[in-house]
């Protein structure tokens, strides 16, 4: 039981390790951080009646892998403790 502890804690420093790293990479990259929904959706509709499509692109994708991201380690992370 103490080792399965261990390895659950270890799975969760590496999950907000990745997490951590991939938004500071998006903040770097595109300008934007992954882990805020409600300020992504406004820039894109922002975006979205201002015209600029290729940029309301780009933050939906932003969106949709977390989305996705999130998911994935919900399934890989049982349980709801």
């Amino acid at each position: 039981m103490k080792v399965l502890n261990k390895m659950l804690l270890n799975w969760i420093y590496m999950l907000c390790f990745l997490g951590g790293y991939i938004n500071a990479i998006s903040i770097v990259k595109y300008s934007y951080t992954v882990s805020h929904f409600t300020g992504h959706i406004s820039k894109a509709a922002i975006n979205m009646i201002s015209g600029n499509f290729l940029e309301v692109l780009k933050i939906i994708s932003i969106v949709f892998a977390f989305v996705i991201g999130t998911t994935i380690s919900g399934y890989l992370v049982e349980g709801r403790e």
